[in-house]
């Protein structure tokens, strides 16, 4: 049982935004690829998802991963040729999250660029940099 525990770690953290209306924590619930220290995280259903939303109000979050507490400035990535790049990255190191994402939208297990840059115009991709203490 304590092996699925961790592995959630690898692939799931906890975001608290700060609500865009009332000024409230929200805790959300998040896969995250982790690459280089900065957090990759995709929103598959858009810009409508409420911490998508508190972010672009206050890009400051915190994070809890890997049983660490992290302060971090989220970046929007909006350009699409760069996400198909992260999405083709993670593919090729398998990545199990991101192949369930793309499984999820249809592709198949080896898309073609032109699909990843297709899906990448659909999706939103946000970076968790840690702050720097």
């Amino acid at each position: 049982m304590a092996e699925k525990k961790d592995n959630l770690g690898n692939v799931i953290l906890m975001m608290t935004t700060v609500d865009r209306t009332n000024r409230k924590p929200v805790v959300s619930v998040v896969q995250y690829e982790e690459i280089k220290g900065d957090f990759y995280i995709t929103a598959a259903r858009g810009s409508s998802t409420e911490w998508i939303r508190n972010i672009h109000a206050n890009p400051w979050v915190d994070a809890q991963v890997k049983g660490k507490k992290v302060h971090a400035l989220v970046e929007p990535i909006i350009d699409t040729p760069r996400i198909a790049d992260f999405l083709e990255t993670q593919l090729a190191c398998n990545s199990q999250p991101t192949q369930a994402m793309l499984r999820s939208h249809g592709l198949p297990k080896k898309p073609t660029r032109a699909q990843l840059e297709a899906l990448a115009g659909r999706l939103s991709l946000y970076v968790l940099h840690p702050a720097k203490l």
